[in-house]
């Protein structure tokens, strides 16, 4: 342990941190593969040691990939280089997984830091290897233009890009009727509208958005209200229960509504697209909604009733309103082909 005084706190005690000689990390835990297509990766090099050598570049390879990038040899000490991944077979779901690492004096390192730092608990650091996921996805898309609103710890609008769509960021100043006619669709991060208020102000301006013909898909909400004011989020009334939400990962999903366009277009999800999910299904459903939300999932926790709220769909003017309880910010990250598919189809849901 070591001590360090901080002028607020006094005095503190940490663990003294072993660093390896060298680290290596991609620059994204996974990356998609669009209908077999080559995707192009980063990988990140630091070297921790003071003293001048050549280190050797070991890109890592999967016998179900072709590879491209240079396994050289590099005397800097901070230094990125591009590997290309392309599925040897096109349109199989499939994670393929890909280590990369570099070699000094007959020692492999493949590793990364990573730190937990909280005032509540100790600072903990640990070594995460330097892994990365090429997701080989059959996906079909429509719409192309995207505008986000960023919603806490998210990740989405990453994955969005890497999908293939234009994302462009949105904020209360972006949040008019003349600049969101340039969107295809307009998706809101999770728990946004507890964090803003002002997305509750501009409800009617989204509604026009949607009436006009547009898709906006407002992922969970923690709760009804943001601060002691009530929170207004669509065209219809639905209200959020925090108890209600699906934490068993393989849950068996019900299809209610098998001929709803969100299950049929442009990709078509049967229970296949809900294998392999990761930590959950559905956080913060709807508990009580307007008639005039369709609700085409059905899904529970062993020995509890099941619920339909983790995906409502409602129709409005000439567009659609989505309230998206699937914890598709968990599964996009992670790289689970279905939730891609099952995005997909969220924007690309046809105008009435």
């Amino acid at each position: 342990m070591f001590k360090i005084v901080d002028p607020v706190k006094g005095e503190l005690y940490e663990p003294l941190i072993i660093l390896p000689k060298a680290e290596v990390n991609y620059l994204h835990s996974n990356y998609i593969s669009v209908n077999g297509k080559a995707v192009n990766s980063s990988i990140h090099f630091h070297i921790n040691e003071k003293m001048q050598k050549s280190y050797q570049v070991m890109i890592g390879e999967n016998p179900g990939l072709i590879t491209s990038g240079k396994n050289e040899e590099s005397d800097k000490k901070d230094f990125t280089i591009p590997a290309t991944y392309t599925p040897l077979v096109k349109n199989v779901p499939n994670n393929l997984k890909v280590i990369s690492a570099v070699k000094s004096e007959g020692i492999v390192y493949n590793q990364y830091r990573r730190v937990i730092s909280y005032d509540h608990i100790p600072v903990i650091t640990y070594f995460a290897k330097a892994e990365s996921d090429i997701v080989n996805v059959d996906l079909k898309k429509s719409g192309n233009n995207i505008g986000y609103i960023i919603g806490a710890g998210d990740k989405v609008p990453e994955e969005l890009e890497q999908m293939g769509y234009k994302v462009s960021y949105l904020n209360e100043s972006s949040l008019t009727d003349e600049n969101l006619k340039n969107y295809d669709a307009i998706i809101v991060g999770i728990r946004a509208y507890n964090i803003y208020d002002y997305l509750t102000d501009k409800n009617e301006t989204l509604n026009r958005y949607v009436q006009n013909g547009g898709n906006l898909i407002v992922q969970y909400l923690k709760s009804n209200f943001i601060g002691d004011k009530k929170i207004a989020a669509g065209p219809y009334p639905f209200s959020i229960n925090a108890g209600s939400r699906v934490t068993e990962e393989n849950a068996k999903v019900h299809i209610l509504l098998p001929e709803h366009p969100v299950l049929n277009y442009p990709n078509k999800i049967t229970e296949k697209d809900f294998e392999g999910w990761v930590q959950e299904r559905s956080t913060y459903q709807a508990d009580k909604s307007d008639t005039d939300f369709e609700k085409p999932l059905g899904m529970s926790d062993t020995g509890e009733q099941e619920s339909d709220g983790s995906l409502l769909i409602a129709k409005y003017g000439k567009g659609n309103f989505v309230y998206l309880s699937l914890v598709l910010f968990r599964e996009l990250p992670a790289g689970n082909p279905g939730a891609f598919r099952i995005m997909a189809n969220c924007i690309a849901l046809p105008k009435n």
